[in-house]
C-alpha cells in the first residue's frame, strides 16, 4: 500500500471500512502466497487494526507459518519464568515449569494435564532441568531459586531428595554434564554471586574442580558436548559477555566474549550436520548472536530486528539434520530463523505477554509441541509444523 498511488490509498482505505479486518486478512493471506516476505511476516506492514485481530494470528501460521496455539496450561499463581521438557522413567512426555509462586509444576504434554504442584522452594524459581541418574536411569528434576537453592526432586513421587546451599546468590540458571551411559556426571549452576559451580548428582557435594568465576553476575548456563570430545560451559553475563570454560578442569577456553551490549538473558546450543557445535544467546540488546561451540569465537551470524528485550530462544532440530532458532522478547514475539540468520516468520501474541522461557517437546504421534512461559502465569503449548 504504501508503494502505490495516493488515489490507491484511498481507494484501499475506502474497501478496508467496508470490508473490516477481515478483508485485511484475505489481503495479506494473498501476499503468503505470492512469496511476499514483507507483506505477510511482518506485523509492521498491516494496519493497526489487523495486528490485533484473531484471525491475524492464524494468518501468521498458515500457510507457511511453522507454529501454531493448541492450548493453555493453567496453574501457576504468578510469573512463570522457566520450562524443561523430558520423559519420566516410562517414558511419558512432560513439562516442568517453575516461576514466581515458588512452586515447579509437571505436566503431561500430551494431555495438558497438570500431573502435580512441587512445593519446598522459599522463593522464587529461576531455572529447571532433567537428568538421569546411574546405575538405574531414574529420572531427576533440577531447580534453582531467588534464594541460592538448588532441589532436586525424584520424578517417579515428586518427593524433594536433596537440598543443596549452592550459591550466596539468586541461581540463574542449571544444566547437566553427562557420563557417556547418557547419565549426569555433574550438574552445573551459576548465580548472581558471579560464580559458576559443579555438583555430583547423587550426593550434592561439589566436583573438585575450581570455582569458576566471572567479572559480573552470571544470567543462564548451558552444557555441551563439543567437538573435541570434551564437555565445555557457555555462559551469560549481565553485563553482555558471554564466557567458556572446559567443564572438566574449569579453565576458561577464551577471554570473555562482549559482542553484546547488554545482559544476556538466555543461551543454548545445537550440532551442526558436520557434527560442528554452535551455541546460540539472546540479549537485552535486542540481538541473538552465533558462538563456535568448540573455541568461543563469534561466527558473525547476528540475528535481529526486535524492537523489545529477547528473553528466550530454544533450538528445533529438522527431518533434514537442519536447525531452526526460536526467539520470544519481553513484549511477547516470537521468531524464527534459519542457522545462518535468516527470519523464516513472526508469531505476535494477542495478549502481549512477555515470553520467558520455550522448550521443544516431542508428543507419541510423532508431532512437536512449543511449550512457550510467559508472565501472569501463562503457559502455551504451540504447535510445530
Amino acid at each position: 500500500m504504501r508503494r502505490g498511488s495516493s488515489g490507491r490509498r484511498r481507494r484501499r482505505s475506502a474497501s478496508t471500512e467496508v470490508r473490516g479486518p477481515k478483508r485485511l486478512v484475505e489481503l495479506a493471506a494473498a501476499a503468503v502466497f505470492r512469496g511476499d516476505a514483507e507483506g505477510a511476516w511482518r506485523r509492521e506492514a498491516l494496519p493497526q487494526e489487523v495486528r490485533g485481530h484473531l484471525e491475524y494470528q492464524a494468518l501468521l501460521l498458515h500457510p507457511k507459518g511453522p507454529l501454531e496455539d493448541v492450548v493453555r496450561l493453567h496453574g501457576h499463581e504468578d510469573d512463570v519464568v522457566c520450562v524443561s521438557a523430558y520423559r519420566s522413567d516410562d517414558g511419558e512426555g512432560r513439562l516442568a515449569t517453575g516461576g514466581l509462586d515458588n512452586t515447579l509444576r509437571r505436566w503431561n504434554a500430551a494431555t495438558a494435564a497438570e500431573v502435580d504442584v512441587l512445593s519446598g522452594h522459599d522463593n522464587p524459581v529461576n531455572c529447571v532441568t532433567s537428568m538421569r541418574l546411574s546405575p538405574d536411569q531414574r529420572v531427576y528434576l533440577v531447580s534453582g531459586d531467588n534464594g541460592g537453592a538448588l532441589r532436586v526432586w525424584r520424578d517417579a513421587d515428586g518427593s524433594c531428595v536433596r537440598v543443596v546451599r549452592a550459591h550466596q546468590s539468586s541461581v540463574r540458571g542449571v544444566s547437566i554434564v553427562l557420563a557417556p551411559d547418557g547419565s549426569a556426571q555433574s550438574i552445573v549452576s551459576v548465580s548472581m554471586d558471579k560464580t559458576a559451580r559443579l555438583w555430583q548428582p547423587g550426593t550434592g557435594k561439589r566436583v573438585a574442580v575450581e570455582v569458576m568465576r566471572a567479572k559480573a553476575r552470571i544470567m543462564c548456563v548451558e552444557a555441551y558436548h563439543a567437538q573435541s570430545g570434551r564437555w565445555c560451559i557457555a555462559a551469560g553475563l549481565r553485563d553482555g559477555g558471554v564466557m567458556f570454560w572446559d567443564a572438566e578442569t574449569g579453565d576458561t577456553l577464551c577471554p570473555p566474549r562482549h559482542r553484546h551490549t547488554r545482559c544476556v538473558t538466555c543461551v543454548t546450543s545445537f550440532v551442526r550436520p558436520d557434527g560442528q557445535v554452535r551455541v546460540v544467546t539472546c540479549s537485552w540488546d535486542r540481538t541473538l548472536r552465533v558462538w563456535d561451540g568448540q573455541t568461543g569465537a563469534a561466527t558473525g551470524v547476528v540475528m535481529s530486528g526486535y524492537m523489545d528485550w529477547l528473553l528466550a530462544v530454544a533450538v528445533a532440530t529438522l527431518p533434514n539434520g537442519e536447525h531452526c532458532v526460536v526467539s520470544g522478547d519481553h513484549s511477547g514475539v516470537i521468531r524464527v530463523w534459519d542457522a545462518a540468520g535468516a527470519m523464516l516468520g513472526e508469531v505476535v501474541s494477542q495478549e502481549q505477554h512477555g515470553v520467558t522461557a520455550m522448550a521443544f517437546t516431542a508428543l507419541p504421534s510423532g508431532q512437536t509441541r512449543l511449550a512457550v512461559t510467559s508472565w501472569h502465569g501463562s503457559v502455551r503449548l504451540m504447535a510445530w509444523r
